[in-house]
């Protein structure tokens, strides 16, 4: 929005009369701040930034919502804030979700005064399910069980919510845990140089695993470098806020990708490995309905089946909707239902339904269930192939079957990187060698890595075995390969395409472009520092680098997983011996080459 700035009068000098000029004649300026979500490569939305008439102090909206609030006039003042934000919203035609900022005074007069957001949004053709109500946890949350009643009826109808600004103020999980946020947005206090301080990393791990459990997710806010973008990514956190991605502007600019190696941005990406799982294993055959069957005819399949929660309608063998008890029932025992609606086609009452793919995975499935309007967990999923109808999933069961999944991974997995361990690492090599599948085993191992921790503490080394594992989650096919962390400074990545050396390569330049940040600036001009060695004695330790052995098993030779660990800990060995060779590659294909010599100097 446009503000002719000679408008504004300056000469008043009262605050409450600049207060009101600016609310009578709407002299506010409206930004769009985009929220990037990161493991998809998109938009999530944007956030609506409310800024004053430029020529005042109330450009700063601090000042604008202090002084609306000394004048009596908060409530006129957000009010206008969100018919403005859904206005040019809708006009400039964004995509994703508008976030929308709400006091929780704003709250409260709403229910007193009967007005509804979603009357606003009908003026201006917008979705309550694209907007989401931020709160910000800044301010105390004065009766907060009326705030938690009227925010619970805007999700009734498609609202989602959001705790803004979590850390900044009085309560922020007693609110997290009874509001039960669609998303939390963290203060920027700890998206600041949180690459300089391991404390602040922790406590936004512990945040993602918060919401982990209870469902939601985390944004961070005021990220302004890349140094903070690659020390929040290393977190798990992938929806992300703040000027490195985006400033507030009226017409937001493109986001260029590219420039943020977007590619497998989180160790979020492999914490569910082995994902072979896919929905033809969960296929059960129930009664179905053509689309010019009758009503009745779904009643009496329901009245002859008390299991029977939904019946798939077909046409032409293809699925076209679901019907489900809770629809008929409620017909049929209205007053005349019966009498009315029986003879009519069963498809003037069918649902929207979840259609997948048999070979769709189960945790596609699963996200397609959780984004559903409709999120009745007692009504079945249409399973097919090549587009006919195959059959239906129970959503309970798919839900099991994926919190057991979460729970496993979470057991097998690094606690440090979240990156699969041995366990699930030995199983999918047993697939792949069960399946006769050709593949490479890459083992990557930090040379003079001990010395450097002696030095630098163990903190910092952590910090240096992050880092390789973002990078090896950046530089891998997430579709086919699995990057895995079998403890401390040791990695094993499998690779199943044909550009497994180049990847390798990329990851060694990679590695090798970062390590100077781990060092203070005297050890960077020696090229490494003094420390002990196994003796005891006072050596010389250049600077750490990547060891990387690689082999190509034979899978009619290799039996299991100990014939493979067999190899690859041999081209390990290899590969530290080598010096700075890089990558070395093993011509051994299987444990039959191997001496009796070579199996020692290999375990």
């Amino acid at each position: 929005m446009e503000i002719d700035q000679d408008s504004f009068v300056e000469v008043i000098h009262h605050p409450r009369h600049e207060i009101d000029e600016i609310i009578e004649r709407r002299l506010l300026e409206i930004l769009f701040q985009p929220i990037i979500d990161l493991s998809k490569a998109r938009i999530l939305g944007y956030e609506a930034l409310t800024r004053g008439p430029g020529n005042s102090e109330f450009n700063n909206p601090v000042q604008l919502f202090e002084a609306a609030e000394r004048a009596g006039r908060l409530y006129e003042m957000e009010s206008l804030c969100q018919e403005l934000a859904y206005k040019y919203f809708s006009q400039r035609g964004l995509q994703g979700k508008l976030f929308v900022n709400v006091s929780p005074m704003f709250l409260l007069q709403c229910e007193r005064s009967s007005v509804n957001l979603h009357d606003q949004l009908r003026r201006y053709d917008l979705d309550p399910h694209n907007v989401v109500i931020e709160v910000s946890e800044k301010y105390p949350f004065a009766d907060s069980d009326i705030i938690n009643a009227s925010l619970e009826r805007y999700r009734k109808v498609g609202f989602h919510i959001a705790i803004d600004d979590l850390g900044a103020g009085y309560a922020g999980l007693r609110i997290w845990s009874e509001l039960r946020p669609d998303y939390v947005k963290m203060d920027s206090h700890f998206s600041h140089a949180i690459h300089d301080d391991p404390l602040k990393r922790e406590f936004v791990r512990s945040i993602k695993g918060i919401s982990r459990t209870l469902n939601c997710e985390v944004i961070a806010e005021g990220v302004e470098t890349d140094e903070e973008l690659d020390a929040v990514r290393s977190t798990g956190v992938c929806l992300i806020q703040g000027f490195l991605l985006g400033r507030p502007r009226q017409k937001p600019e493109s986001i260029n990708y590219d420039n943020l190696r977007l590619n497998q941005t989180s160790l979020d990406t492999h914490i569910s490995w082995v994902n072979t799982e896919n929905v033809s294993q969960m296929v059960e055959q129930t009664p179905v309905l053509n689309r010019n069957d009758l009503l009745e005819q779904a009643a009496d399949m329901f009245q002859l089946n008390r299991e029977l929660v939904s019946i798939p309608v077909l046409y032409r063998k293809r699925p076209v909707g679901i019907v489900t008890r809770s629809k008929v029932m409620e017909i049929f025992l209205g007053r005349y239902g019966r009498e009315l609606h029986a003879r009519k086609p069963v498809s003037e009452f069918m649902s929207p339904a979840i259609i997948v793919d048999c070979d769709t995975s189960l945790d596609e499935v699963s996200q397609m269930v959780t984004d559903h309007d409709d999120n009745d967990f007692n009504v079945d999923f249409i399973i097919t192939r090549d587009r006919r109808y195959l059959g239906v999933g129970k959503i309970r069961k798919l839900l099991k079957r994926i919190t057991d999944k979460q729970m496993r991974s979470a057991r097998y997995s690094n606690p440090l990187t979240l990156l699969p361990g041995n366990v699930p690492i030995y199983e999918w090599i047993d697939d792949l060698l069960a399946n006769r599948s050709n593949f490479h085993i890459a083992y990557f191992d930090i040379n003079n890595f001990k010395p450097y921790n002696d030095i630098y503490g163990y903190s910092r080394g952590d910090e240096v075995i992050v880092m390789l594992a973002e990078i090896l989650c950046e530089h891998v096919n997430c579709g086919e390969d699995l990057v895995g962390h079998i403890g401390g400074d040791d990695f094993v990545v499998i690779f199943r395409g044909n550009d497994w050396y180049e990847r390798c390569a990329q990851i060694l330049e990679c590695f090798r472009a970062k390590v100077d940040r781990f060092y203070n600036d005297e050890d960077n001009a020696s090229g490494g520092i003094w420390s002990h060695d196994r003796n005891g004695d006072q050596t010389f330790f250049e600077k750490i680098d990547l060891a990387i052995g690689v082999v190509r098993p034979d899978p009619k030779r290799c039996h299991s997983h100990h014939d493979i660990a067999m190899l690859a800990a041999d081209a390990k060995s290899h590969a530290k011996r080598s010096g700075n060779d890089d990558i070395f590659v093993s011509r051994r294909r299987g444990p039959s080459k191997m001496t009796h010599l070579d199996k020692i100097k290999s375990a």
